[in-house]
């Protein structure tokens, strides 16, 4: 028979605008090929059409709790148990399985079942915690080499077998290792005291930046880093990671994000005045960006904000007031 194509897409909403459009032209373009395309967003990607099936991930089910339990092979009540973590699960398929792993590693009472993640985290050896803790903040695919200059040396091939085998971290191609869920990376950062967490990203910063990493990269570790000493640091990244995103017309994710912490970063961390030069010179990016990645509104209010505050500005209001006229009609 026919054979097709499966193309897959995950995560279509963290796409830019020129992907995202791609991906909702692809059926038609398309036209009667063998193709099928799966798409990882919310309901409303595509417009709803008899030919698109919708997949939602269902609740685990106290039955289903219970199978799971009872293969696992743990001693004791397991109806008790099974109902206990799908009261604090609410059947998440990713809190029953963690809270089902979490057992298997010791724990007890209803605390570590609300939170397994957590309790996890807090039940690994000091060194096992550090490289979660600092793949967690490199994101995926954090290669042995990389982790080996952040520690000083050599990667600690024990931790990294302890935390692979307790499925917290992936091993990929060339010994890459990676969180295993986004939720647990979250998690991971979440847990750590803001002190330990800006150390963290500083160190990387400070690592990728003799490495000659992107200035993507070292704009959000400089901006994780949280430190007073690399503001004006981070606001110069920021400033460069977002013009490079709009050349190459990554507008409404890279630029977006980088402008509008590079305009967080003037305003909260250098504390710069709303009338100052730089800000104004910030915000009009920003507004631009706005502007060119469809969100009209927004873009009308960081207009009207410079027109507002660069009263002892007058070219910097001039070119607000220009911005706002240039705008598309509502």
């Amino acid at each position: 028979g026919a054979s097709g194509t499966c193309l897959i897409a995950d995560d279509a909403l963290q796409y830019d605008r020129a992907s995202q459009g791609l991906l909702r032209a692809l059926p038609q373009l398309l036209g009667r090929r063998l193709t099928k395309l799966v798409v990882s967003a919310d309901g409303g990607f595509f417009p709803n059409r008899s030919d698109r099936a919708r997949l939602r991930p269902g609740e685990i089910d106290l039955a289903g709790i219970t199978r799971l339990v009872d293969q696992e092979g743990i001693a004791g009540d397991t109806a008790a148990l099974a109902q206990a973590i799908n009261e604090a699960s609410g059947g998440n398929a990713l809190g029953v399985t963690q809270a089902i792993v979490a057992v298997r590693e010791g724990a007890e009472g209803p605390a570590p079942l609300s939170d397994p993640l957590s309790w996890r985290i807090a039940q690994l050896p000091e060194e096992a915690a550090k490289l979660l803790q600092t793949v967690s903040a490199l994101g995926d695919d954090a290669q042995a080499e990389l982790l080996a200059d952040l520690a000083d040396g050599e990667l600690d091939q024990a931790s990294a077998e302890l935390l692979v085998k307790r499925g917290l971290l992936t091993l990929g191609p060339n010994q890459a290792l990676s969180p295993a869920h986004s939720a647990l990376a979250a998690t991971v950062l979440q847990c750590m005291p803001r002190p330990q967490r800006s150390a963290v990203h500083a160190r990387i910063l400070q690592v990728m930046q003799r490495r000659g990493g992107s200035v993507f990269v070292l704009a959000h570790h400089a901006f994780e880093a949280e430190l007073e000493s690399l503001a004006e640091d981070t606001l110069d990244l920021l400033v460069a990671a977002g013009d490079q995103a709009c050349r190459w017309a990554d507008v409404e994710t890279a630029a977006l994000t980088h402008y509008r912490r590079a305009v967080q970063t003037a305003r909260w961390r250098l504390l710069m005045s709303e009338e100052d030069e730089r800000y104004l010179e910030l915000s009009l990016r920003l507004g631009r960006t706005l502007a060119a990645a469809g969100h009209r509104r927004a873009a009308e209010v960081v207009f009207k904000e410079v027109t507002g505050a660069a009263g002892r500005q007058p070219r910097l209001a001039e070119r607000a007031r220009a911005a706002l006229s240039d705008l598309p009609p509502k």
